[in-house]
Order: C-alpha cells, then structure tokens, then sequence
C-alpha cells in the first residue's frame, strides 16, 4: 500500500511535532511509525521523541509497525522513543511531578464507572465521592461529573 500525498507530507515533516488528526482506518499508525522512522533517520536522538495515541490499541500497534521498521521503543531505561498513549503519558508525568503539585505520587485516577461504584456509588449531586468531597484513603479527592 502506497502513501497519498497527504500521508508522504507528514512522513517528509520531521522538524517537530506535529498533530495528526483523520478518521479510523485512514492509516494514522502507519504514518506515524513511518515518520518516526523518517525522522530516526535523519539523526534524531531516539529518547526525545513521543509518539501518542488515544488507545492502548493505537499504542500497540505503532510499537508493531516500528518493530518490524527496526526501531525499538523506550523500555524502562532504555533510549528509544517513547510510544504511549495520551492518558498513560499525563499520568506518568503528574506522578513524576507530584511533589510540585502539592500531591503524593501514589494518587488514584478515577474514570466515570470508578465514580459510580467507589463507596458504593454515593456521591453528593456535585459528582464528589463520599458525599461531601472526601476521599478514599490513599486517594486525591476525587471530582466526578454527573452524566
């Protein structure tokens, strides 16, 4: 399968970053490992780069693509490119950073169905667990939003 011309101008653009929005299925991964490839190529040191995605899936699929390009992701302390996903990134970041937050670094992130079965599923009409805004033990008060 060849790239569009589209796709060839954002493999060709490795100057910095770059966001790439288009539907499913219209070949994201693909370009995106590629481009890093590109990029790879022409010198750029492995460890500071970042490739995102939405999902775990995207996620795994870019460190497929990359693999069977030769290009080995960042592992533990290894110095190759970092491939994750946007909300693995922020956490991993907001835990590094904690401190300056005024948080401790072993905080909990809650989505929406965690909001509805912590304690049970009480919270006030605000969304706050617990009633009044409390939090669980070990836990950031958590805020969530009433559907």
């Amino acid at each position: 399968m060849t790239l569009t011309a589209e796709q060839q101008a954002v493999v060709r653009q490795t100057g910095g970053p770059l966001l790439v929005l288009a539907p499913v299925g219209s070949g994201k991964t693909r370009v995106l490992a590629e481009r890093l490839q590109a990029a790879l190529a022409e010198g750029r040191t492995p460890s500071r780069c970042l490739c995102l995605t939405f999902t775990n899936r995207a996620a795994r699929e870019l460190r497929e693509r990359l693999a069977s390009l030769g290009v080995a992701p960042a592992q533990g302390d290894t110095a190759g490119p970092l491939l994750t996903t946007f909300h693995s990134f922020c956490a991993r970041f907001l835990r590094r950073e904690a401190g300056h937050a005024g948080l401790r670094s072993d905080f909990s992130i809650y989505d929406e169905e965690d909001c509805g079965e912590e304690r049970g599923g009480a919270s006030d009409d605000h969304g706050n667990l617990g009633g009044s805004g409390g939090s669980v033990e070990g836990t950031v008060p958590a805020t969530c939003t009433p559907r």
